[in-house]
């Protein structure tokens, strides 16, 4: 149907973009940080593709984006921590979605884990991908590769534990988060305060309709989906305007009234 043909249409242009690339691993990583809005789409479009979620105590990703300047203006959100909070609690609602709708799809890693046991994460993580151990896996900082991204500093360190305390120096400061944090229940002080992982979104409930049509109908159609919904906007990504274009479409179906 057209829908089919639209998810074929993504991975068709995905994997043109990719071959543009001109490289040659078999494997490529995309780790852009928002492809988290994107992986229904994702999983449909590529249902073979490994989908890692790497979660961190909220306080310390809420703070790591507040300090940096973002030249992206689709970043306003990080500026006023009130916004990011909201943002950061869109964010876990939209996981929680994922995982209901695709369960075993998703791949969790804990920051705070991985630096605790970096060589046992990362063993859990290539079994997943299915991809062999490689000793320069534990070694990444010596790589030679350039590295534009707003991690440059750190990609060049070893692994370290303590960065999600960082925040600590800050606490006066940051109050708007931290309090903000609290009353969406995203902090857990019983839990090394990493996010509660196998928290479910309560209002979603796709057990017995799982065609995208409907997926991405009752996300935009509940009132907690029609905020996160606010947040699937296309950007300069070329992918993104294919997402676009099929976010639309289904948008005006039947599955919304």
């Amino acid at each position: 149907g057209a829908l089919e043909d639209k998810v074929n249409l993504l991975r068709d242009e995905y994997y043109k973009i990719l071959s543009d690339l001109s490289v040659d691993e078999k494997v490529i990583t995309d780790k852009m940080p928002l492809n988290f809005r994107w992986i229904g789409f994702i999983l449909k479009a590529i249902p073979e593709a490994k989908i890692v979620h790497l979660r961190r105590d909220p306080r310390a990703v809420c703070w790591s984006i507040y300090k940096h300047y973002f030249t992206y203006d689709g970043n306003g959100y990080a500026y006023d921590q009130s916004d990011l909070v909201e943002y950061y609690k869109l964010y876990d609602d939209l996981m929680s979605f994922w995982h209901d709708l695709f369960p075993g799809k998703i791949h969790e890693v804990l920051y705070e884990e991985l630096t605790e046991n970096q060589e046992a994460e990362t063993k859990r993580l290539l079994e997943y991908c299915e991809l062999e151990w490689d000793e320069k896996c534990l070694n990444f900082h010596k790589s030679k590769r350039v590295v534009k991204t707003a991690s440059l500093d750190q990609v060049k360190k070893q692994m370290y534990t303590g960065s999600s305390e960082a925040w600590r120096k800050y606490e006066k400061y940051l109050q708007p988060i931290l309090d903000g944090l609290h009353k969406y229940e995203l902090i857990d002080e019983n839990v090394n305060n990493i996010t509660m992982i196998n928290k479910k979104a309560a209002n979603f409930d796709t057990s017995t309709r799982d065609d995208l049509n409907f997926q991405i109908g009752y996300l935009v159609s509940e009132k907690k989906g029609k905020k996160i919904a606010s947040i699937l906007k296309s950007e300069t990504n070329p992918v993104v305007g294919c997402l676009e274009y099929l976010f639309l479409d289904v948008r005006s179906g039947s599955a919304i009234r």
